[in-house]
């Protein structure tokens, strides 16, 4: 049972909402109740995450129990991922650039490409929020950055989503290693890696606003 002294924020992830103010607050309550220990603090944070945004944290939990191996969910854990889901960025036009001029390593796996095209992405829906891009400019947008040796492989798949288009990349990828193992086909050219304008991130998921 937890105490009301001081009593606690709610988040919606509503427009309007500050992630910031509501986990700034979410502490001072925790500390003015005396609430110390870390398996009751996540608990409060769990339960004053609400609306839209309690069915996103449903999600995102899953995903980490569902990783290998899995991710002890932890208030830290929470807060960043709440940071990078609901934060503004003040010029979204800046991360839109960015993903335009973003292109696969030629030796780059699609598997860290994946995760950094990714964050980019959920940056500029987080800038547009509540307006969403549309699904479509997700998947050309990440068929488009991939490597010449990649990208027009993708492409002749003509996959009709974004996953799909992901788990056929990782798929040419993996036969075209194959081969090269096998010998049935030549190393690709050495490129220098690839040189964007990248939007100012801080790690572990935290937005700057300027």
């Amino acid at each position: 049972m937890y105490k009301m002294a001081f009593t606690y924020p709610e988040f919606n992830g509503g427009p309007g909402e500050e992630v910031t103010t509501f986990l700034e607050q979410m502490e001072i309550a925790c500390i003015s109740n005396h609430i110390v220990e870390p398996a009751s603090m996540l608990r409060l944070l769990q339960i004053f995450i609400k609306g839209d945004a309690r069915v996103w944290l449903k999600d995102f939990e899953a995903q980490q129990q569902e990783a290998e191996p899995p991710v002890p969910v932890t208030v830290e854990l929470i807060k960043e991922a709440l940071k990078t889901r609901y934060q503004r960025v003040e010029d979204p036009d800046k991360v839109w650039h960015t993903i335009q001029s973003l292109k696969q390593g030629e030796t780059e796996p699609i598997e860290s490409f994946v995760k950094w095209f990714t964050k980019l992405w959920d940056l500029m829906c987080t800038s547009l929020w509540p307006e969403q891009p549309p699904a479509m400019m997700k998947k050309d947008s990440f068929i488009a950055s991939l490597k010449n040796t990649l990208r027009w492989r993708v492409e002749l798949k003509k996959p009709p989503t974004y996953d799909e288009a992901v788990d056929i990349a990782k798929n040419k990828e993996w036969k075209v290693q194959r081969m090269h193992q096998l010998g049935m086909g030549t190393s690709e050219a050495r490129v220098e890696p690839r040189k964007v304008e990248v939007v100012p991130v801080v790690t572990r998921g935290v937005i700057p606003v300027t």
